[in-house]
């Protein structure tokens, strides 16, 4: 769902509001019986549920401004402040040596032979961002774009949270200056130019704090479990980053019968976010990290 509101303060000058929550709820119970194709052989039947609830919201501030000035001016201003949060829970149960089928997958503490096992979860993370954007416009035929973002994520390490991310475009409408006015054949005609940064967090939370894995043992007669670490903490985790170039040309001709776009673009990423595999020598498996 999503909502919103918004003041008008003048004609030039109005705040909104958007607020997006978003709740899931999955819910999954499976029974495997001697006819279910796992089980063709001698293995025994089993049988599982699990749960899952997802709760996130994104909410945004803006503020919009669009003036004129002596005719030829106009500006367009545009400030944002956001804030998105995600949480999910979920819990399951597996049970191994179920006997009796008419339960299915409910009552599994006592429709198997031996102890059914089970597990939660829990993981969360956040994003908040700060963005102003700049447009000019001259004459009616030059525009300017300028923009910076700044966005601060949960799930990279400690100093490495925040990162800026700005971008700039200019185009220029030919067909508006007077030296193309005597060419009817050609509507529309517009170069146009334009670079930005993007940023990409994508990895799971907690990651970079280096995650243990939980692993079942004997000590001595008894079962056990313990933790194993997963992946080895990176405290230099930091964002990834695409930076591209674009330019363009926009015409529309012969009376609107012929239109097209030429685009030539190249992109750079730097401080890539990979997995690399590690010797099992080290005591770990995986490592994230920026190449």
């Amino acid at each position: 769902a999503n909502v919103f509101a918004e003041i008008k303060f003048t004609d030039w000058l109005r705040y909104r509001v958007n607020f997006g929550p978003q709740y899931r709820q999955n819910r999954a119970g499976v029974w495997r019986g001697p006819d279910a194709t796992p089980h063709l052989s001698t293995s025994p039947n089993t049988a599982s549920y699990g749960t899952e609830d997802h709760f996130s919201w994104v909410v945004e501030n803006l503020i919009f401004v669009d003036k004129t000035f002596a005719k030829d001016h106009r500006v367009g201003l545009t400030l944002l402040q956001s804030a998105q949060r995600s949480r999910r829970e979920n819990a399951n149960m597996g049970a191994s040596g179920v006997i009796n089928p008419l339960s299915l997958w409910y009552d599994l503490a006592s429709n198997t032979v031996g102890n059914p096992g089970g597990g939660t979860g829990f993981t969360e993370n956040k994003l908040a961002s700060f963005m102003g954007r700049l447009n000019y416009t001259l004459l009616d035929r030059y525009l300017i774009t300028a923009s910076i973002r700044a966005d601060g994520s949960s799930v990279l390490s400690p100093g490495n949270k925040w990162d800026y991310f700005p971008s700039m475009a200019f185009a220029w409408k030919m067909q508006e200056e007077p030296f193309m006015k005597g060419i009817d054949w050609i509507t529309e005609l517009k170069p146009r130019f334009g670079w930005g940064v993007t940023g990409n967090s994508s990895v799971n939370p907690y990651t970079t704090s280096g995650p243990l894995s939980r692993n079942n043992y004997a000590f001595g007669s008894n079962p056990a479990i313990g933790f194993l670490p997963q992946l080895v903490q990176n405290p230099l985790l930091k964002w990834e980053k695409t930076a591209q170039t674009n330019i363009g040309l926009d015409f529309m001709l012969l009376g609107n019968r012929l239109s097209g776009t030429i685009e030539y673009y190249e992109q750079n990423t730097t401080d890539l976010i990979m997995t690399k595999s590690l010797p099992p020598v080290s005591g770990y498996v995986q490592k994230i990290e920026n190449i």
